[in-house]
């Protein structure tokens, strides 16, 4: 052999792991075939049953593997060989395909269990390729299959056929060689989508899981229910067959009876209803006089407790409205002259407006426009004269305060809270 054969055929069958021995062989001219001696392995002829997996060549074992197997499938089969390799954290998907190309070519150290997969898997398109009645049918047949892109099964059941002698084998590895550099180069995303399918698929698995689970619960409720609506049924078919009965014993039983004496029963019986209606009718207007009079005895009885308090809690902390205007808006007939009284009394002035019930709402801006504080007992004024008197006091620049109710006592409290407001106002300014 000459140097320069020597370095062709180092260059040809010694390059990366992925080419192929045999396909580098095939590729040769026939005169250098037979120079370097290696004719017999292009020749290799077909056998007569289908080739086991570690029967085939060693550098197909990682395009098989890669192909035709998925990384979850791949996972599965050697995690039997060796269970550390189900540990994901531990292995990655890389790892656990290193094992299984190493494990392709000895069949007691996984051989078995990946050629066995590999054949329930495509079982369908070995039957398919073992149709090919020659190695040209099952070339053509290959390629159908890789222009549609129906690799997987197709690369394992053409790669194991008795008929495919070495060197279409080496052409049919060429093929997915090389489309595996085209997927890669084009496709590098995919992977990661791939992933993220395989994941949701997952989620999606479970999500079916618990509402397959949660439709067996809802089948058992409902299940319960027709139940119990077919016991309601039968006791309300039972309840209405008595009520017919007893509802028949006693038309029966009237029918019986003389006319004028149910006449006069019905005739009672209808005077009894309308006496009882009335007498409902009085005890619900008597109720509401009771109801309006408590709150009025209420209402005194507060206003009593705060002018009966008043003159203590002055001596304590007086209430000094300073000069300060206040305008009553609204409350209750006769309640104007005690609030004239309290208000006068602590040095404040005193207007009072009834509302609208005698005096024209059209007075409350001027009123307002002389106050510094505007009062409205919301329960005793119209809405309508309440956001009146709110919208004189906003534009008089004068304070607006509703009070919960009527009443001498909230009067009094609302006007402690408006001095103290004022005085506590008033104290930046007093201290510069």
């Amino acid at each position: 052999m000459s140097r320069m054969q020597a370095g062709l055929l180092g260059r040809t069958i010694g390059g990366p792991a992925t080419l192929d021995r045999a396909a580098a062989i095939a590729a040769m001219p026939a005169t250098l075939r037979r120079e370097l001696g290696l004719e017999t392995v292009a020749a290799q002829p077909a056998l007569s049953r289908r080739r086991s997996l570690w029967e085939l060549d060693s550098v197909l074992h990682c395009s098989i593997i890669g192909t035709c197997l998925t990384t979850g499938e791949l996972r599965a089969i050697m995690g039997r060989v060796d269970p550390a390799l189900k540990d994901r954290q531990a292995h990655d998907d890389h790892d656990v395909h290193h094992a299984a190309v190493l494990a392709a070519g000895r069949p007691e150290k996984g051989g078995k269990l990946l050629h066995k997969a590999l054949d329930l898997r495509f079982a369908g398109k070995i039957r398919q390729f073992a149709q090919a009645e020659d190695e040209a049918a099952l070339v053509r047949l290959w390629k159908r299959h890789l222009d549609e892109g129906d690799v997987p099964g197709a690369y394992w059941a053409a790669l194991s056929h008795p008929a495919l002698r070495q060197d279409s084998r080496a052409r049919i590895f060429g093929d997915v060689h090389m489309l595996s550099h085209l997927v890669g180069a084009s496709n590098r995303a995919a992977l990661k989508q791939l992933q993220a399918l395989e994941a949701a698929n997952a989620t999606l698995a479970e999500e079916r899981q618990r509402l397959r689970a949660d439709l067996q619960a809802m089948t058992a409720q409902r299940d319960r229910l027709e139940r119990e609506l077919h016991r309601e049924r039968a006791a309300g078919l039972a309840h209405e067959q008595l009520t017919a009965r007893l509802t028949g014993q006693l038309q029966d039983r009237a029918s019986m009876e003389a006319p004028r004496e149910l006449q006069a029963a019905r005739a009672a019986e209808a005077t009894a209803r309308g006496q009882a209606i009335d007498l409902a009718s009085e005890l619900s207007a008597e109720r509401q006089r009771r109801s309006e009079l408590e709150a009025a005895l209420a209402d005194a009885q507060a206003e009593i407790d705060v002018l009966t308090r008043l003159p203590q809690d002055e001596a304590e902390a007086p209430l000094d409205l300073a000069g300060g205007r206040v305008l009553l808006v609204g409350g209750r007939t006769g309640q104007a002259a005690h609030a004239r009284a309290f208000v006068e009394r602590r040095g404040g002035r005193f207007a009072h407006h009834d509302g609208g019930l005698e005096r024209s709402c059209a007075q409350l801006p001027a009123l307002a426009s002389q106050a510094d504080i505007v009062l409205v007992p919301v329960d005793c004024v119209s809405h309508e004269a309440a956001q009146l008197a709110k919208k004189a006091a906003q534009h008089a620049g004068a304070a607006f305060m509703p009070l919960p109710r009527s009443g001498l006592g909230t009067l009094a409290r609302a006007l402690a809270g408006w001095t103290q407001q004022r005085r506590d106002a008033a104290m930046p300014s007093e201290s510069a």
